[in-house]
């Protein structure tokens, strides 16, 4: 083998490893929420300290959804909490090599929730009435110089009386409520929203009492739950140089050859 030939398979060699190594690097399985393990992590501190009646609230360092027989039930109270999200701040993405707030893109958002994300649900058959019931969902929304898009969970029974005693079956019940989500308008449609279009992004919890708490007095019931089910894809893009650089090597060795 001739010197030019060498030369060209090496350089078309080196030209395959680079393209190899110049892929966009998808990167999965991201939890969304910047505090996704609530048991483990304190909570936004915009939570209360203290519980209503029934409320979202911070407990030693966990997001609990409680009712209390001891207090007056309110059939129809509301409460909710937002999880601001910084994608900016997600070093899964951001340490990669190929990071560029101008060309990485956020390519999904999809629930992936188990029954392992939802803490030991605190009841049994006299702590939690019969016809105590609290419902429950997320919202995610997403505003990028495109517009605003919300995606919307189903509806979970996340406290249901008629279950007492039986948790396993509510956090099942949730885990299929909440991993369909439903978005008024398809932000993905197109494909991916470069980082730097993304004006803000957050994740609200949401919880209602349909169902006045009639169990035994001075035994709340409550229900634990983190937010790592609700992941994200986003994927890096290369800097072009390198290939490029190679690309003129190409020319200029094709080029000796010409003049030789």
């Amino acid at each position: 083998m001739n010197t030019y030939k060498k030369e060209l398979l090496i350089l078309c060699t080196t030209m395959l490893a680079a393209a190899q190594l110049n892929a966009a690097s998808v990167i999965t399985n991201q939890p969304l929420s910047d505090q996704p393990d609530y048991r483990n992590n304190s909570p936004d501190a915009s939570l209360p300290t203290t519980s209503s009646p029934q409320d979202i609230w911070r407990f030693n360092n966990r997001v609990q959804i409680m009712t209390d027989p001891d207090n007056a039930n309110i059939i129809g109270t509301k409460s909710s909490f937002t999880d601001v999200v910084n994608l900016t701040s997600h070093t899964a993405v951001t340490s990669d090599p190929d990071y560029n707030i101008t060309t990485t893109t956020l390519n999904s958002i999809t629930p992936n929730f188990e029954v392992s994300d939802f803490a030991t649900v605190a009841i049994d058959d006299d702590r939690l009435g019969a016809s105590t019931r609290i419902d429950g969902y997320y919202t995610i929304n997403l505003t990028t110089t495109s517009g605003t898009f919300v995606a919307t969970s189903d509806i979970a029974t996340l406290l249901d009386g008629s279950l007492a005693g039986n948790s396993t079956a509510m956090r099942n019940n949730v885990v299929t409520a909440w991993n369909t989500i439903t978005w008024d308008v398809d932000p993905f449609a197109s494909g991916g929203i470069i980082y730097n279009d993304i004006s803000s992004l957050d994740i609200t919890f949401h919880s209602e009492l349909l169902g006045a708490n009639d169990g035994t007095e001075g035994r709340s019931s409550w229900f634990n739950f983190d937010t790592n089910g609700i992941e994200y894809t986003a994927q890096t893009i290369p800097e072009p140089a390198s290939l490029a650089l190679l690309g003129l090597g190409g020319f200029a060795l094709v080029a000796r050859k010409r003049r030789s």
